[in-house]
């Protein structure tokens, strides 16, 4: 739920307390954040999350005072295209056009969208949002009128318009396939809305095999990035509240039991760092035949190859997953302390998350920002080789 999970704390500290949640919708040319990043205003003007760089948050909470009062859900669009923009605008210079959403977030809803998010991370599952963020000539209708789909089924809504409610169905009916939020437009005759179509995925399970000192900052980095961190070790000393914090989970029990105990489904990344060859070998027999999204194993190549090649002398185990083995763990950042080790291991995992190969950006031609598997991404050449 990328940073979702930050927000939804803050909110469940204030349930009681009436807020604004703020959503970047689109993004014309440059900008910091990118539809779907969110904040939160709260009554006394702190704020949760951001939705740029820091140019945009001061005058985006004075707005959210007159959406407090009124209760009303507005659409603001930033230009920060002029080059006047830097002295008399927000003074961002980021060349782009960003339209956020306000929206008044008000205590203990029933069915609210944070009362739906927050439900939806404690089950981990994905839901899918159809937001009004513009609308002409529509009566009853306004900017944050939606439609949610919880796990393929519609949970619900406050879109009054027929014609529309079934544009918001169809359109969440093929959202599943949808890498990243599109906006999405809906007419009929003179009357025409913009909508906002995107879907939340649940946070990505990362599992660290192995509770060692090193283990820490992985779990950390992990964790701020919104994951949900599972650490699992046969030592219950290993695994207590003071090296763990930030997990959310920690589960003692022997290699042999690991595929009984965890959830290893295909959106599991997986890391093993017990730094023992017997437990090594035995998670890594259990976990190659799995088709993972990530499965890495810290130490040096050649050990790894030496255990794999161990056992494929014992069971069979598919090239392809042999060839998805990352090893060692981790970019090649010159990483040597345990939390530079972490670093590179956790952005390995995001780049891959991503589509990405890992590179400096000064060398990434054309624009950072592209969605993945899309028709610019695949027309940049790669990265150039420096060595």
């Amino acid at each position: 739920m990328r940073d979702l999970r930050g927000l939804l704390a803050a909110w469940r500290q204030r349930k009681g307390e009436t807020s604004v949640l703020v959503t970047v919708v689109n993004v014309e040319g440059s900008a910091y954040r990118r539809p779907g990043a969110r904040m939160l205003v709260h009554a006394d003007g702190a704020t949760t999350g951001a939705v740029s760089g820091g140019c945009l948050e001061a005058d985006i909470r004075l707005r959210a005072r007159s959406v407090l009062e009124t209760g009303q859900a507005v659409t603001i669009r930033y230009d920060t295209t002029p080059d006047d923009d830097i002295m008399f605008g927000v003074g961002g210079g980021c060349r782009g056009i960003v339209t956020v959403l306000l929206e008044p977030v008000m205590p203990d809803p029933e069915n609210g969208l944070l009362q739906i998010l927050a439900q939806c991370e404690m089950a981990r599952k994905s839901v899918a949002l159809a937001t009004v963020i513009q609308v002409f000539r529509e009566e009853g209708v306004r900017p944050g009128a939606r439609l949610l789909q919880v796990a393929g089924e519609i949970a619900t809504g406050n879109v009054h318009s027929n014609e529309l409610l079934e544009f918001l169905k169809q359109a969440l009916q093929t959202s599943q396939t949808a890498s990243v939020p599109r906006m999405l437009e809906w007419r009929s005759g003179e009357r025409s809305a913009s909508v906002l179509l995107e879907v939340i995925a649940p946070p990505v399970p990362l599992i660290i095999f192995g509770g060692g000192q090193d283990a820490g900052p992985v779990a950390d980095f992990a964790r701020r990035l919104g994951w949900h961190v599972t650490v699992y070790d046969h030592r219950a000393a290993h695994l207590t509240y003071e090296r763990f914090p930030n997990a959310d989970e920690r589960v003692c029990g022997p290699p042999e039991e690991c595929a009984t105990r965890l959830a290893l489904g295909e959106d599991t990344m997986a890391l093993v760092m017990t730094h023992s060859y017997h437990h090594d070998r035995e998670l890594l027999k259990r976990l190659l035949g799995r088709p993972l999204r990530y499965l890495a194993m810290l130490g040096p190549r050649s050990r790894t190859r030496q255990l794999v090649q161990e056992i494929q002398g014992e069971i069979a185990v598919p090239d392809a997953r042999v060839q998805a083995l990352r090893t060692p763990a981790g970019l090649d950042i010159g990483a040597e302390s345990p939390e530079e080790i972490a670093l590179s291991i956790v952005a390995e995992m995001q780049a891959m998350l991503a589509g990405r190969c890992g590179g400096m950006l000064a060398d990434r031609p054309g624009p950072i920002h592209i969605p993945r598997n899309s028709e610019e991404e695949r027309n940049i050449p790669p990265m150039r080789d420096e060595t």
